[in-house]
């Protein structure tokens, strides 16, 4: 009887086929995505604050938040459909790409009106994929635990508290502090990115080496037993 390895039971699957825990990986994994849901928590509390200062009414500060979680949710719809049962470091580097285009952009002209509203779905879209993806690869190289699920969740969900109560205390002050923040935060997501991917191919290459065993290696070759024939 066939049945299709994304509809089995991740407990069995992880019988069948053990994982050979990668802790640097997991850990990097774990920074990964507390960057991103603080990148997603600033992002998402503080843009009505920012529009309300650049004088937008209430109604519009609304409607750019409602923005960005309706390009968030859209985006990370179909990136759950596309990654079922693994993640893709080269998805995450082209978002992280986009975000640290569009919040640098953003730095320098997120003042004007149509760059607040294209850049605020834009890097909702972008972000969004962030967390499936991660987290099927802390099922990938972790294995399935309930423990580490649970210390991702409370590493990730503890350091969106932090930035928008520190950028939120000057933003009255500093407008301009709300991108720099995003922009800070999407430079280190893709620099973790960019060695997580390293730390990938790594161990892509560890798993492919095959080591002799020494008796094979000790073994004399056909030319060497005809040699001595």
């Amino acid at each position: 009887m066939f049945v299709d390895p994304g509809h089995q039971d991740l407990r069995d699957m992880d019988i069948q086929y053990p994982v050979l825990p990668c802790g640097g990986f997991v850990a990097l994994l774990f920074l990964y995505l507390g960057a991103c849901l603080a990148l997603e928590t600033v992002c998402s509390q503080l843009v009505t604050p920012f529009a309300l200062l650049l004088g937008h009414n209430k109604t519009a500060a609304t409607y750019v938040t409602s923005l960005f979680w309706a390009a968030f949710t859209a985006v990370r719809g179909v990136s759950i459909a596309c990654f079922p049962q693994r993640g893709s470091f080269d998805a995450l580097l082209f978002c992280n790409a986009l975000l640290v285009a569009a919040t640098g952009f953003g730095a320098f002209f997120g003042h004007q009106t149509r760059v607040l509203w294209i850049g605020t779905a834009l890097v909702g879209a972008c972000m969004a994929p962030s967390m499936p993806s991660t987290l099927l690869m802390l099922h990938d190289y972790s294995g399935v635990s309930i423990s580490r699920f649970a210390l991702a969740m409370l590493v990730a969900y503890a350091s969106s508290a932090f930035p928008p109560v520190c950028v939120g205390a000057k933003l009255e002050r500093q407008p301009k502090l709300f991108h720099q923040a995003l922009a800070a935060l999407s430079t280190v997501a893709l620099v973790l990115a960019l060695i997580g991917r390293t730390l990938l191919r790594r161990i892509a290459m560890e798993e492919c080496y095959v080591r002799l065993p020494t008796d094979d290696i000790r073994r004399p070759s056909y030319r060497a037993l005809k040699r001595r024939e």
